[in-house]
């Protein structure tokens, strides 16, 4: 069972080294000190199973991917934001859904009178899968700055 954990530096710096295979590479960190200290701005959870790190959660702003295409989705504040991150190594094997789980737990324990809303890229089709499974529906899209289209979804059911 996933259990959250407070975010250290010790996990942020390993979490900086996460490279992702194609075609998920995108999501590769870049093991740098400005990644780490963003890692550690206080919006970001460790998650673990048996004291192992096996993937994070960011809330709030942090879990915004902004730019001007975005800006008015997110002055909806009836919405706690969520972005996850899953070990590389444990991608593929169906732990995505459990990750998903914690965390609209965690963020509905923070703020329950809020939606849960989060931010995916519309060709992470595997995470979409999981995102609709655990009871989100697409609100909109943006396209980002670099050019990728971003869906926003938002929990229809907690």
């Amino acid at each position: 069972m996933f259990e959250i954990s407070e975010m250290t530096t010790e996990y942020a710096t390993e979490i900086s080294k996460w490279k992702y295979d194609e075609p998920y590479s995108a999501y590769s960190m870049k093991d740098t000190e400005d990644e780490i200290d963003e890692i550690m701005n206080g919006l970001h959870v460790a998650v673990t199973e048996a004291d192992e790190l096996v993937g994070y959660i960011a809330f709030g702003w942090s879990a915004q991917p902004r730019c001007e295409n975005s800006s008015a989705i997110f002055e909806d504040e009836s919405y706690s934001d969520i972005a996850l991150g899953l070990r590389p190594d444990l991608c593929g094997r169906g732990l995505g859904g459990q990750l998903t789980e914690c965390a609209v737990s965690f963020v509905k324990d923070l703020f329950p009178e809020d939606g849960v809303r989060l931010t995916v890229k519309a060709d992470n089709v595997r995470a979409i899968k999981v995102y609709e499974r655990a009871g989100f529906s697409k609100s909109t899209d943006f396209t980002y700055s670099d050019g990728a289209l971003y869906n926003v979804m938002c929990l229809t059911e907690a």
